[in-house]
Parts: C-alpha cells; structure tokens; sequence
C-alpha cells in the first residue's frame, strides 16, 4: 500500500469541470488525487437505462479528456457500487479524504449510507457535496414543517427560499495521485449496451460545451417564446438541457444562472424564463416527491389505484412501444423515442395518457420502457410524471383528464411536419385527416399510397370508447 495520503473522488452523475463540488473541494484540500468514475454493474439498482447509460459513458469519455487536459487528472473507470470500489481501492492506497457530490435518488443515497459505513470503519474522511440540485432535498416545507403534496404551494415556497449564487468555476490544476488502476474502457462499456441504444444516443453531441451551446441556443432563438412552444411538436422550442442534466454534464444552478442572466439583460424574455425555471423547480418537487414516497416507481400513491382493473393485453403494449397504434402523433413519438431517445414533453404527456386511459395497462410498465429508452430518464422525474398522467400520484392529472390523441395532433403538429418527419409513410395524407387516417377517403388514400391496415396500422381502439371504458375502470375504483 502506498503510505502517501490522497484523495478519492468517486463520480457519477457529475461529469463536468465547471460548478462540480468534488473538485473544487478537492482543490481546497490540496492532496494528490485519485478521480474514479463509478460504473455499476448490470443489475444494480443505480445502473441507468441502455439509451441513458450510452449517453453517460459518451460524455464520461468527453469528460475525461477534458479532466487531462484541464487538471491534470486521469479518470480511472471502475466497476461496482461506491461501497466496493473504495474497499478494492483502500487496500492499495491510503485515502485521507474521500470526496461524493450527493445524489437524489433512493438507490444512491442507499449507495451513500453504505460508502459512508466503509470510510467511517477505515477511519477515512467522507464527506457528501451538494451538486446537482437547486436547493438541498427536504428544503422546501411547508408551515408544519412537513413536506407539499402539491406542486404549486411548493413552487412558492420555494422561490421565497431560494437565493442564487453564481456557479463555482473550473478548480484549475490538481496534483495526479498517479494510481490510476487501468479500469475497464470506455468503449467495452458501450459494446454492453444494445446497438440500438447506443444508435440513439450516438445521435446527440457529448461534453459541457455542447451543453452550454445548446442552452445560448434556445435562449437566444426560444425563451420569449418557451410558454407556448414548448407545447409545440412541429417547432423545437425546448431546450432539450434534461439530457446533459441527467449526466451531469452541466448543473442544474448553471442551467438556472444562464437563463436569469438573460431575463435580467432583456425584459422581453422575462415570462418564458419564468415559465422555465418552474419546470426546472417541478423537476426538484419530482425529487421530493421521491424522497417522502420511495415506492413511487412502483406503487400508486393513491391507494385506491392499487386495484384498479388494467387489462392484460401484451399485443396492445408492444404495439404502444413499436408506435402501432394506429393513432399517427402517438406513433410517430415512440419512433421519436426509439430512434433518438427522446420525445417533447406534450408527446410525453400524450402517449402515456394513451397507454394508461386508453389500453389499460399499467403505467408502471410506460415508466419501464421509458427508462431503457429516455436519454434524460431520472427516476424521480419519471415515476412522477407517470403517477401524475395516471392520476394516482400526491399531485396529479384527474383521471378523467383522457387526452384524445386526434385532437392533441391537430393542436400541437397543425402543420403535420411532426408526424410526417416519424411516419413518412403518411406524408401524402392531407393535412385534415393526417391525424386520422382512417377518415380519408379511398381516393385521398390511394394517392398517398397508404394501405390502412397494411403499411399503416388500424386504430387499436375507438377513441370514445376507450375513454367511456376508461371512465367506468375509475367509478370501480372509486366505489
């Protein structure tokens, strides 16, 4: 064992040099130090989804060069939970410091309690750093001291709370501790996920500089208009910044800093910053959610939905995840999702309103397939925004809110460019019934070239009688 004191920098979601605790602490302290990203193995519970895990190892190779590059500092990769990476470690070095930006989720901080148990019996030092939250988890409560059930109080509060201070920069220079263990590489890392993840997030640009170009971008060209294009599908008028958030490639109080900096440049961005920077507190409310609810991905929070009658129909679910419904804007946003690994917020909202209300099955299996599938999957986020499509969260859609997928095409693709981008076989369609095939005519169909039923699916269900059925499934549940 070397008997030079370093310290260990464990990583995970924090895959940046700007705004990131680890390092900058890391500075202050002034040892040698050893920078390991931890990889779990398949089948920990911190393992990310296929499209997301693609993605995180994308950015940690853009990542490590620019730790070399920047610090001086070789990022070692090793496999396993935090737990076991520092006692296979330990017993080579002596680690005086080891150093963890903190996480959010159940099994991370499950992963932090047992780290936490190792360094206290190894009498090293281990210290949790605030990284990738606006306001620490369990901040924000209510007048009772208790957490908020509902979004919008805990909105306020939460502004009341916050005051922003302005994002760390880079640490500069740092002492290599030189014990880099030659862990596993990048790319045998990515040949473990299936290629069509890995196509998917092949598709989008790693690295912190693309994600900051990626937000001047949308401030620039999007934010006056955020409040009413971020509904849109043919406009792309989101920031997309959940994919680098997710990685941590940039941190959510840098996200938070570039847009109050416009807002505060230019009064006419004021309301679409605003409106921004709700989503990115809702995001914090998912976590909280999370945090009080630990069976969230899993479990209705309303107990009532618990027996709920959905229905077991394995054909309808793989015809929802294959984007053969027979309803063109829901098809064309899980080909979106399967091609890209990601779909706007309002086909989010679509699809799963479809899967839940209008074929019966069970939102825990859309939170599933969105995991594999999502480049910006967060388990809070996620199991949240299901529950609350499925109307069974703390804080949610009513039930009897059923999207009708015709008219969500209508009103947010008008111009059809959306489904026609994800469904080419339907570009010939008119406009008036591109939402609704099975309304053209013969001729409007012999034209286009589309043979309902042959290279474009039927309907799986009528829309109004999937929302009666859907409405009687609620009265049973409610009785």
């Amino acid at each position: 064992m070397s008997t030079r004191p370093a310290t260990l920098i464990l990583l995970r979601r924090d895959l940046r040099l700007a705004d990131n605790p680890a390092l900058v602490e890391a500075a202050r302290i002034g040892l040698p130090v050893h920078a390991v990203l931890a990889w779990p193995d398949a089948g920990q519970p911190t393992r990310p989804g296929n499209v997301a895990a693609a993605w995180y190892l994308q950015n940690a190779a853009e990542f490590a060069s620019e730790l070399q590059e920047e610090c001086g500092l070789q990022l070692d990769i090793q496999r396993g939970s935090l737990a076991e990476i520092f006692a296979r470690l330990q017993g080579k070095q002596d680690y005086a410091h080891v150093l963890l930006n903190a996480g959010h989720d159940p099994p991370a901080l499950a992963e932090e309690v047992e780290l936490q148990g190792a360094c206290r019996e190894a009498g090293v030092d281990c210290r949790l750093l605030p990284a990738n939250t606006l306001l620490p988890t369990g901040a924000v409560l209510n007048k009772d001291g208790n957490s908020f059930k509902v979004f919008t109080p805990y909105y306020k509060r939460f502004l009341e709370r916050y005051r922003h201070t302005p994002p760390r920069g880079m640490p500069g220079r740092l002492r290599n501790a030189g014990l880099h263990r030659a862990g596993v590489p990048f790319e045998i890392l990515l040949q473990e996920i299936p290629e069509p993840q890995r196509s998917a997030a092949a598709r989008w640009e790693p690295g912190e500089q693309a994600a900051r170009d990626g937000m001047e971008h949308f401030i620039a060209r999007h934010l006056q208009e955020y409040g009413s294009d971020r509904h849109s599908l043919e406009i792309s008028g989101t920031s997309r910044i959940s994919a680098w958030l997710q990685a941590g490639v940039i941190s959510t109080r840098q996200v938070w800093e570039l847009v109050q900096q416009a807002r505060e440049r230019d009064a006419a961005l004021a309301d679409g910053a605003a409106i921004f920077q709700r989503q990115l507190i809702w995001r914090e409310f998912a976590m909280q959610v999370l945090d009080d609810h630990p069976q969230l991905p899993d479990r209705p929070l309303q107990e009532k939905f618990a027996a709920f009658p959905w229905q077991d129909d394995a054909a309808a679910l793989e015809a929802w995840k294959d984007g053969r419904t027979g309803y063109p804007v829901v098809d064309a946003a899980m080909r979106q999702l399967t091609t890209v690994g990601w779909m706007p917020g309002r086909a989010r909202m679509v699809v799963a309103s479809f899967l839940v209300k209008h074929l019966l099955q069970p939102w825990q299996q859309g939170e599933a397939w969105f995991a594999d599938w999502l480049i910006d999957y967060d388990l809070s986020c996620n199991a949240f925004n299901w529950q609350w499509v499925a109307g069974c969260g703390t804080d949610a859609a009513p039930y009897f809110r059923i999207f009708n997928p015709i008219l969500q095409g209508r009103k947010f693709d008008a111009d059809g460019s959306y489904v026609r981008q994800w469904l080419p076989e339907l570009d010939g369609l008119p406009d008036k019934v591109l939402h609704s095939p099975w309304e053209a005519s013969p001729l409007e169909l012999q034209a286009a070239g589309v043979q309902p039923g042959r290279n474009y699916p039927k309907p799986l269900v009528e829309h109004s009688f999937a929302r009666t059925r859907a409405l009687a499934a609620l009265k049973a549940v409610s009785n």
